[in-house]
């Protein structure tokens, strides 16, 4: 059951300003599978929120480096600790903690959505570990890693990893047992920077910056089940660095731009790829999104400016959920 709707269809609008902890910009934001908690981290604070009661619930003063939900709606947390990669589990009613994994000479981190997976590199190659088991999936050990600013992203389903090398050339692997079952050595051209990758079911959507001699132009694109491009737009303003899938639809990719927007495609599933604007956040710089998984409600991380200056501020962080679908905040904190 998800339980936000209850939570919010009250009209009424809540600010909880007062209690946000954060003084610093917030790195990841995150709701909970049943929309009852969520969760925000910046370099070196990690917060537990109840949705429900409207208030902080734990304030953990330490470095986070990732924070996923899992189904079971535990939250799990990733920190570095010099060399070691240490994965937490954390009870988001006790605020009791324990390490369920630890690793050295990891880099390029990232946590799948579920947290059931933690994929990085390792003296050169990837890495691949069960989180629920704790054991690695050997197969991926036969894959280098390619190059420096390897990126690695997981589908929403946590079935595919995706391996983005150069910002250019990009992999895909079944994560259950290692396999490649794509690879595109420079897909769309030689002056796209890749900066995300977004899994829509068996299609693949792709957003990242082409960088001209007088200008900068953003596309997007989506490839079917053979890697043929299926669709694609272009944009002069709007650079993406986050795409969602929404489940609830199962044909929507929510987008979060550099330029302080918020907007979504439609009809991915076919040649007709339509994109809108949706103006969220207009005076503060989005950091991060995520989406209940009924696809009704949307958590944003924002903060008051890049600059130096306002950091270490109350109000400098701040996180709002929104209603997607009537674009209007219920709450802020």
């Amino acid at each position: 059951m998800i339980y936000l709707p209850t939570i919010l269809t009250s009209g009424i609008y809540y600010s909880l300003l007062a209690q946000n902890p954060h003084i610093n910009a917030i790195r990841y934001v995150r709701i909970s599978p049943t929309g009852k908690y969520a969760a925000s981290c910046s370099d070196n604070v990690l917060c537990i929120w109840s949705l429900t009661e409207k208030k902080v619930l734990h304030t953990f003063q330490e470095s986070t480096s990732n924070i996923s939900f899992g189904t079971d709606e535990l939250l799990y947390k990733v920190e570095m600790q010099g060399k070691k990669c240490v994965v937490s589990q954390i009870e988001v009613g006790s605020g009791s903690k324990k390490t369920i994994f630890e690793k050295e000479n990891l880099t390029n981190i990232e946590l799948s959505p579920k947290a059931n997976y933690l994929a990085a590199k390792l003296d050169g190659y990837l890495f691949v570990a069960d989180l629920r088991t704790g054991q690695s999936i050997e197969k991926f050990r036969s894959y280098p890693s390619m190059a420096s600013s390897t990126d690695l992203f997981f589908s929403y389903d946590e079935k595919y990893l995706y391996q983005v090398s150069n910002l250019q050339v990009f992999n895909r692997f079944i994560v259950e047992n290692g396999q490649k079952d794509w690879e595109m050595n420079k897909p769309l051209n030689d002056k796209l920077m890749i900066k995300t990758i977004c899994n829509i079911r068996e299609k693949c959507f792709i957003a990242g910056k082409l960088s001209l001699t007088d200008k900068n132009a953003y596309n997007a694109y989506v490839f079917g089940e053979n890697k043929n491009q299926l669709s694609a737009w272009n944009d002069n303003d709007f650079e993406v660095f986050k795409a969602i899938f929404n489940p609830a639809t199962q044909n929507e990719v929510i987008l979060a731009s550099s330029s302080n927007e918020i907007g979504y495609t439609v009809n991915v599933d076919g040649v007709i790829f339509k994109f809108l604007k949706t103006k969220i956040a207009t005076k503060d710089f989005l950091r991060d999104i995520d989406l209940s998984q009924d696809g009704k409600y949307l958590i944003v991380a924002s903060s008051s400016g890049y600059g130096a200056t306002q950091q270490g501020k109350k109000g400098y962080a701040k996180i709002e959920v929104y209603e997607w679908g009537s674009r209007k905040k219920l709450m802020e904190f």
